[in-house]
């Protein structure tokens, strides 16, 4: 009788094992699912926020491009106004003297 009782214990132990076997894959796969998900979900916002610092990188240098072209050509423009005035001044004297 003692062994039958082992016999029977050993069979109630395999089955209680293949039932958290089976338990366990049957928690694996959602709980898999789920980090799934969340790592795409991360991925994706990661995406999304490094395309919306690039559009905002890509505005701040068009906008200090567009700030050193102007001051650029507001140097050149006033090099040319002070050029023109000493040109017409070497006119006046030197080329022909006008004596106005």
């Amino acid at each position: 009788m003692i062994a039958l009782q082992t016999d029977a214990m050993t069979s109630n132990e395999t089955i209680f094992r293949s039932d958290q076997g089976i338990s366990l894959r049957r928690l694996l796969l959602p709980v898999a699912g789920v980090v799934a998900v969340a790592v795409l979900v991360v991925v994706a916002l990661v995406m999304v926020t490094v395309r919306g610092i690039d559009r905002h990188e890509i505005e701040e240098t068009r906008h200090l491009a567009q700030a050193a072209m102007r001051q650029i050509t507001d140097d050149l423009a006033r090099g040319a106004r002070d050029y023109t005035w000493w040109d017409e001044s070497v006119r006046r004297v030197v080329i022909t003297l006008d004596r106005a």
